[in-house]
């Protein structure tokens, strides 16, 4: 019988493991996701599928944990001088870092926001079962936070345990305050593997089989309500999280 990987998140922190803890993002689906019907009828009256009947938006969003904010942290920029400065009530330790300028300097996706790269610094570690590791990635498919942009990453969690949120402070000139409970990112956990890659080009036929009713097409299923997680549930596969 095959033993599940485990994680377990600990922190030293009781207020902190009550009113903040990782959640299964399956439990704090998005409303606008909560409110779409499977279908809906355009201008002809035709049938048309919505995005909520596509299984890859629909794993994105429940997959993982979602982590917020556990303390108010107040950041001040100036655009003159790159200043930024942090306030939090939060004293148990730095709840940000910074990197200098130049530990990003070339990265793409920080051009045009402030240039002092930063980092949540949890109150959490994680323990992992040997073998497994971490993403970390913005909330997608949520209402975006004008004011920080999470950059993913993906570290091994058997291995080093804290979890941090590295992230561009998108504005150049403010005073702006990220109040506690405030979503800020996904972790999603995965065992480590090694895949052997292969390139096959396969008859018509048979891509035909595939693209319709062959095992690795979710057409069939998708067009009945709940048929994509019925035949997932009917081959046995796991879920992310429980």
């Amino acid at each position: 019988m095959e033993i599940k990987p485990k994680i377990k998140f600990v922190t030293p922190y009781p207020r902190v493991a009550e009113m903040f803890p990782p959640v299964p993002a399956a439990k704090v689906l998005p409303d606008w996701w909560k409110r779409m019907p499977l279908d809906a009828i355009d201008g002809g009256g035709h049938r048309v599928m919505t995005a909520k009947r596509c299984p890859a938006m629909g794993e994105q969003l429940s997959q993982g944990y979602v982590f917020s904010l556990w303390t108010d942290i107040r950041i001040t920029t100036s655009e003159a001088d790159d200043h930024l400065s942090w306030e939090s009530v939060w004293k148990e330790y730095d709840a940000l870092e910074f990197f200098t300028p130049l530990a990003s300097d070339g990265m793409p996706n920080v051009v045009g926001k402030h240039p002092w790269v930063m980092k949540f610094i949890f109150p959490w570690f994680i323990r992992a079962t040997p073998g497994v590791s971490c993403t970390f990635l913005p909330l997608h498919y949520q209402e975006p936070d004008p004011r920080f942009t999470i950059l993913p990453g993906t570290f091994d969690c058997d291995v080093m345990p804290a979890i941090n949120g590295v992230c561009t402070w998108d504005l150049r000139e403010g005073d702006e305050t990220i109040v506690s409970g405030t979503p800020i990112m996904t972790l999603v956990p995965f065992r480590r593997t090694q895949f052997r890659t292969e390139i096959e080009v396969v008859s018509m036929d048979e891509w035909k089989y595939l693209k319709t009713v062959g095992k690795n097409s979710s057409t069939a299923a998708r067009m009945v309500p709940g048929g994509y997680r019925a035949e997932v549930k009917r081959k046995g596969y796991p879920r992310h999280s429980v």
